[in-house]
């Protein structure tokens, strides 16, 4: 019986060597199933918007409203509806963004802004400030911040 007992766990060992030393020649466990394992900065981002106005008039209009990133393979994402208290508001996109390049449209204002997803490993967050001298964005990525 221990002879047995012995000869089952010298089978189970090479048995987990030779899958082992299987998978190292394939690379990482994740490429030996295909499974597509991006690193965080390349992977999609949550982007949320946060906006903040001068005249509360604009607020009224910005209501309800949906902000949109357009690529430069015309794919649009859609934020849910801005949710006004006060002068502020805020929204999220509802899809995860992929770092680039986007054109970010706020049909209500008639605006189109640049804006710039840079690989990062958190949440990308879009300040946006309506005054009298302007519209500006803030775009804020890991503790850094630029101005747009």
């Amino acid at each position: 019986m221990r002879v047995e007992a012995n000869i089952m766990v010298i089978s189970l060992v090479a048995v987990t060597t030779v899958l082992f030393c299987s998978l190292s020649f394939l690379g990482s466990p994740f490429d030996a199933f295909g499974i597509d394992q991006k690193s965080p900065t390349e992977a999609a981002k949550s982007v949320v918007v946060h906006i903040t106005v001068a005249d509360a008039n604009y607020m009224n209009a910005l209501d309800g409203s949906v902000l949109v990133l357009e690529d430069s393979s015309d794919n649009k994402y859609r934020s849910s509806p801005i949710a006004v208290i006060g002068k502020t508001g805020d929204c999220e996109f509802k899809e995860l963004i992929l770092p680039g390049k986007y054109k970010l449209i706020v049909d209500v204002l008639r605006l189109q802004m640049q804006v710039d997803i840079s690989p990062t490993n958190n949440t990308v967050d879009l300040d946006m400030n309506i005054s009298p001298k302007g519209i500006s964005l803030r775009v804020r990525v890991s503790g850094n911040s630029e101005i747009r």
